[in-house]
């Protein structure tokens, strides 16, 4: 907790020029090569895609940015390339915060990744939505929670690995709406979706992006939307206006090494801004079901701190 607390403040003194090269005016040699962007995921994913979007767009001052995958281990294999780098700025990664939050409470992540790394923007935010078959019975989400109250923990709800955000949400909907079920995680998203098509399971928890194809496609419905407001990709109602306190949702993120000098994460904030504001940027990532919401890594800092606590409350609850 300690090394979290003095990461924040870093972050904090970044943004607001308290560096002497921060917002001073001064040159700085950066950037002379190409800046690698890990995605801890594989090729061809919504987070790829993402990166990739942004890649096309970013300016670095003649530099380009090579997005590299290197997935593995729950995106834990990328995540520590970029830990363990030298603290040059020329070495990013691309994860939800949530993810390493959710994997350090359940005891999977040894090292408060959040923390002892650098933020430099949030790309885009990605609600958590509760779907079934469009085939299904249940046309609301009180209808589910009528069918899971009667069925207890027969009722089943697919996501992905054990430990990580997408499972201590589903608690906390749960625990919010009233009703018990059983968990079952698979290794990838697209295999728990697969799962409730296939009516191994009853519903699924994703996010707005994972899930924004088959409701094109008319093969699944949303019965609930973690965000505060609706999502323009679809017609579903927010948990929130069907009565169920609960918001939540993936922060779609650049980080850096910890240690990187204050003028280089500054520039890169900058440079991500403009390529976020990229008219054609911002149209892949709406393409992708992604909503364009950059901010600067100070302001996820300051976010970092709910998002934990609402996890923790949650992890409370996994049995």
């Amino acid at each position: 907790m300690f090394k979290k607390i003095i990461m924040l403040a870093l972050c904090l003194l970044v943004a607001m020029g308290c560096f002497t090269a921060c917002g001073s005016g001064d040159d700085i040699d950066f950037p002379t090569e190409p800046v690698n962007c890990i995605v801890p995921y594989s090729a061809g994913g919504g987070t790829d895609l993402m990166v990739r979007a942004v890649a096309q767009s970013i300016d670095l001052d003649g530099q380009t940015m090579v997005v590299t995958n290197i997935e593995g281990a729950n995106a834990l294999t990328g995540s520590y390339e970029c830990f363990n780098a030298e603290p040059d700025g020329y070495s990013l990664v691309s994860v939800a915060p949530e993810a390493w939050i959710a994997q350090y409470m359940s005891g999977a992540l040894n090292d408060e990744l959040y923390a002892e790394l650098t933020p430099v923007c949030v790309i885009a935010e990605d609600a958590n939505v509760l779907a079934v078959a469009a085939n299904s019975e249940w046309k609301t989400f009180d209808d589910f929670v009528a069918y899971a109250k009667q069925a207890g923990t027969k009722c089943t709800i697919a996501s992905t690995s054990k430990g990580g955000s997408n499972e201590f949400f589903t608690y906390g909907l749960a625990d919010v709406a009233g009703f018990e079920f059983t968990y079952v995680p698979y290794d990838g998203g697209s295999k728990s979706r697969t799962a409730v098509l296939g009516g191994e399971n009853d519903a699924v928890v994703c996010q707005v992006s994972e899930i924004k194809a088959l409701v094109d496609s008319g093969e699944m419905r949303v019965l609930g939307v973690s965000a505060a407001e609706r999502v323009s990709f679809f017609d579903a109602p927010t948990f929130k206006e069907q009565g169920y306190d609960i918001e939540f949702g993936l922060h779609r993120s650049i980080w850096t090494t910890g240690g990187v000098d204050s003028a280089v994460v500054d520039y890169l904030v900058k440079a991500f801004e403009a390529a976020c504001e990229d008219e054609k940027c911002q149209e892949t990532l709406l393409n992708l079901g992604y909503t364009p919401a950059f901010c600067t890594g100070e302001e996820l800092a300051k976010k970092t701190d709910s998002i934990a606590a609402d996890l923790e409350k949650w992890a409370d609850l996994v049995k």
